[in-house]
């Protein structure tokens, strides 16, 4: 009798990870974070920290931490510029 050859290791799915960076000028944030939010979810991405600085009727600043599929990269881009002034 021979040897059997070892199982072969099953092949892990390399993940392309894109990041991004957007600053957004708006007059709402409150709305475009929700807009922003709601499509991410649509997209099958997911919305990891946001976080938001100031208070009405100040400067105010958001940052998302957005992980999003790389074949929707694109589309969510193109959304968030749809969201600013």
């Amino acid at each position: 009798g021979g040897r059997d050859a070892p199982p072969a290791k099953a092949a892990i799915p390399r993940k392309v990870t894109y990041r991004g960076e957007v600053t957004l000028i708006t007059e709402n944030l409150d709305k475009a974070s929700d807009q922003l939010e709601a499509k991410a979810k649509q997209l099958g991405a997911y919305v990891g920290n946001a976080n938001r600085t100031g208070a009405r009727g100040q400067t105010r600043e958001a940052v998302w931490d957005i992980r999003v599929p790389s074949e929707s990269f694109d589309t969510l881009l193109k959304f968030v510029s749809t969201l600013g002034m």
